[in-house]
């Protein structure tokens, strides 16, 4: 949801730039030109939150290296060029706020909260003042129609056209005793508005100003449509023949005499806002001012294109041109599909996932469920594996929600087979991490008893459910039982040890935590990945000038990892490129719980000034260790 607000709110902003940008162009235009453009760009603001979720995602290509260059953050390397081990590296520290606070601010939650109640609180005035205007009108008197347009004599108010499907003019007691001339002016000027559709675009963009009530651009939009608006009404009844002078002075008595309820402005297109009174004033004495007009066609015109472009617009996403590419999927698809081969597209979305190519790989092993769907049915051992694979892709893209689908689609397949153990203690953790901790102990007991020889994931779980439960001897108990699972020298064995030692520190047994914890230290250092160096990449020295962040994303904390108290650091080996790109990222030593996958999506998005060798931009090998800490 978060990105969605964003992604809306970058949109908007873009279209309403480009809209201040062609009202500038067009200064010297007719005002009822530039109207038409705050009436496309309102339309375009109105319908954008839902064209932008319901469209499907259009990229386009951009260079974001040229993008990034110009943000410049230093960080500074620990590894110098001139030291024995001549990688640099580059060390970044995510702090997060401790788990056991259970106060912790949900702001994803927060903003949509806070957008939906303003936008209702906007929407809700705007219904209350059209009802009353709809009031007003059924309390008025019929005068004689002009032009085949209705016109009333209601009891309060300015002059006013009101009405989006049969609209109508709505003139005050007061009236009845102005001048001819008066009434004539003020009669040209509402049927301009109904003549140009004003009552039904002033609907859409009172509707779209709610939607968007956050961006101060939007109000700054709004105010430039009313007062395009007004002129292109005042320039119809000067084109009339009106004198420029006469109406000026009945359109300033018209504002000292009579007040408009500014609620009843919310619905209805009155005649005069007394804030845009003096530049009105001015724009009416201004001889050479061009004062060509529009109809009602121009209008819904403009409305019907800004339609027709909502959708490419929400659809438009960036996409970086220097990624690199993954194999040609669609004749993997075609291969893999004549050869009734679900393995082939398997291995292809293991290697596209692995240059971080996830949309490809998820499209790939998409392809592979339909050839094991087409092959063994949906009900299938085969199916069911199928799901596992691609839950547990978006699982490492982060995308929990759609992880948490794809797991329950499996186990719903795989019934009561040991191959639901994964999914039910994937389930069991999320369960957890929502501190729904019933059903995460269900969850995690299920799988237990479905897979007792993979039991220690689960049992770690259990752990430290029974820990936040305040049962800390059955904790104790389940961890121990946990590493005698996990006999074997792992990453996961780390992180249990690393567990233990929180909850043994919790109890005051200090020294046996410190025990735990340096067994979990002396496994990292066991198992710590040699990084394999491409070899059109240098190391730092011997004339190679060391890359230089420039621009950064946070990496951040993962849910289980919070729950679970875990803190440590990851270390990825990176090659940066000529362009300053990171590739080839390599966890070289795992922390575990989400968190290596995390550190990976940030430092993916990362960008440096390359390394040089004479005077030239060369592929550069760095070691990056992002420290994770709980406050």
């Amino acid at each position: 949801m978060p990105d969605l607000l964003v992604g809306v709110a970058l949109k908007a902003s873009l279209a309403l730039c480009v809209a201040w940008m062609l009202a500038l162009l067009m200064r010297r235009w007719p005002a009822a030109a530039r109207h038409l453009v705050w009436t496309a760009t309102f339309t375009l603001l109105l319908v954008l939150p839902a064209a932008v979720v319901l469209t499907p995602r259009l990229t386009v290509p951009v260079d974001l290296a040229q993008l990034t260059t110009a943000a410049q953050f230093q960080v500074t390397s620990s590894v110098s060029a001139q030291q024995a081990a001549p990688v640099p590296v580059v060390r970044h520290t995510v702090v997060a706020a401790s788990p056991v606070a259970s106060t912790r601010v949900p702001w994803a939650a927060v903003m949509l909260g806070l957008w939906i109640a303003g936008a209702l609180l906007g929407l809700g005035r705007t219904a209350a003042a059209w009802l009353e205007m709809i009031r007003l009108r059924a309390s008025g008197v019929d005068l004689t129609p002009v032009n085949g347009v209705n016109v009333l004599q209601v009891a309060e108010g300015m002059p006013v056209a009101f009405g989006a499907l049969r609209p109508v003019v709505m003139l005050p007691v007061e009236a009845s005793g102005w001048s001819e001339e008066r009434r004539r002016v003020v009669l040209l000027h509402e049927l301009a508005h109904i003549h140009r559709g004003d009552p039904a675009t002033h609907l859409i963009a009172r509707i779209a100003l709610c939607l968007h009530w956050w961006n101060p651009l939007v109000w700054l939009a709004w105010r430039a449509f009313l007062i395009e608006r007004e002129r292109a009404a005042d320039d119809v009844v000067l084109a009339s023949g009106e004198r420029a002078s006469n109406y000026a002075q009945h359109l300033f008595e018209i504002a000292r005499e009579l007040q408009s309820r500014p609620s009843l402005q919310r619905a209805a297109v009155a005649m005069v806002r007394t804030s845009q009174l003096e530049e009105r004033l001015k724009s009416i004495l201004e001889a050479k001012r061009m004062r060509h007009g529009f109809g009602r066609a121009a209008s819904f015109a403009a409305v019907g294109l800004a339609l027709l472009l909502s959708l490419p617009y929400a659809a438009l996403q960036a996409q970086n041109v220097n990624a690199q590419l993954a194999p040609d999927v669609e004749a993997t698809i075609r291969e893999a599909a004549a050869k009734k081969s679900h393995d082939l597209l398997d291995k292809a979305a293991t290697h596209a996932e692995a240059m971080r190519q996830f949309d490809s790989a998820r499209k790939l092993l998409e392809s592979s469920l339909q050839l094991r769907a087409a092959k063994d049915g949906e009900k299938s051992l085969a199916y069911g594996a199928g799901l596992l694979k691609l839950a547990d892709l978006e699982r490492r893209r982060n995308n929990n929600a759609i992880a948490t689908s794809l797991y329950e689609k499996a186990v719903a397949v795989l019934g009561d087979r040991a191959e639901s153990a994964a999914a039910l203690t994937y389930l069991g953790v999320q369960a957890a991490a929502a501190k729904n901790l019933t059903r995460a102990e269900e969850l995690l007991n299920r799988a237990q008893l479905l897979d007792p020889s993979n039991a220690s994931t689960a049992m770690m779980w259990l752990a430290l459910v029974r820990q936040h439960q305040g049962k800390a001897d059955e904790a104790e108990g389940l961890f121990q039982a946990a590493l005698v699972a996990e006999n074997n020298p792992t990453w996961l064995r780390a992180t249990m040890l690393d567990l233990y030692a929180n909850l043994l520190r919790s109890k005051e047994r200090g020294d046996e935590a410190k025990v735990n914890r340096e067994r979990a230290m002396e496994i990292r250092k066991s198992l710590v990945k040699p990084a394999v160096r491409p070899t059109d990449a240098f190391r730092v020295g011997g004339g190679v000038t060391a890359p230089q962040l420039v621009f950064k994303v946070e990496p951040k904390y993962s849910e289980e990892a919070r729950f679970a108290k875990h803190q440590g650091t990851v270390v990825v080996s990176v090659m940066v490129d000529t362009q300053g790109l990171p590739q080839n990222l390599q966890v070289i030593r795992e922390l575990g719980l989400g968190l290596d996958e995390r550190a990976l999506d940030a430092i993916s998005e990362w960008r440096f000034k390359p390394g040089y060798k004479e005077g030239q931009p060369v592929n550069v090998q760095a070691t990056i260790e992002v420290n994770f800490r709980l406050m």
